[in-house]
Protein backbone atom coordinates (compact mmCIF):
# COMPACT_ATOMS: atom_id res chain seq x y z
CA UNK A 1 0.00 0.00 0.00
CA UNK A 2 1.31 3.44 -0.89
CA UNK A 3 0.49 6.42 1.31
CA UNK A 4 0.69 9.88 -0.23
CA UNK A 5 0.27 13.24 1.46
CA UNK A 6 -2.43 15.28 -0.23
CA UNK A 7 -1.13 18.76 -0.97
CA UNK A 8 -3.54 20.33 -3.48
CA UNK A 9 -7.28 20.96 -3.55
CA UNK A 10 -7.53 18.74 -6.61
CA UNK A 11 -5.96 15.85 -4.68
CA UNK A 12 -8.30 16.41 -1.71
CA UNK A 13 -11.34 16.49 -3.99
CA UNK A 14 -10.21 13.33 -5.76
CA UNK A 15 -9.71 11.57 -2.39
CA UNK A 16 -13.11 12.59 -1.01
CA UNK A 17 -14.95 9.39 -2.06
CA UNK A 18 -12.54 7.33 0.04
CA UNK A 19 -12.79 9.75 2.96
CA UNK A 20 -16.60 9.57 2.71
CA UNK A 21 -16.38 5.84 3.43
CA UNK A 22 -14.53 6.65 6.67
CA UNK A 23 -16.50 9.77 7.65
CA UNK A 24 -20.07 9.10 6.61
CA UNK A 25 -21.35 12.19 8.43
CA UNK A 26 -19.41 14.65 6.24
CA UNK A 27 -20.22 16.01 2.85
CA UNK A 28 -17.59 17.24 0.42
CA UNK A 29 -18.02 20.91 1.31
CA UNK A 30 -17.64 20.30 5.07
CA UNK A 31 -14.68 17.99 4.58
CA UNK A 32 -12.80 20.53 2.47
CA UNK A 33 -13.64 23.24 5.01
CA UNK A 34 -12.09 21.12 7.78
CA UNK A 35 -8.97 20.64 5.64
CA UNK A 36 -8.69 24.39 5.15
CA UNK A 37 -9.14 25.08 8.88
CA UNK A 38 -6.50 22.48 9.71
CA UNK A 39 -4.03 24.07 7.30
CA UNK A 40 -4.63 27.48 8.89
CA UNK A 41 -3.99 26.06 12.36
CA UNK A 42 -0.74 24.45 11.22
CA UNK A 43 0.46 27.78 9.82
CA UNK A 44 -0.04 29.37 13.25
CA UNK A 45 2.13 26.79 15.01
Amino acid sequence: MKIKELTTWEEWKAAFPVMKQLRKHLDEENDLQLVEEGEELLKKL
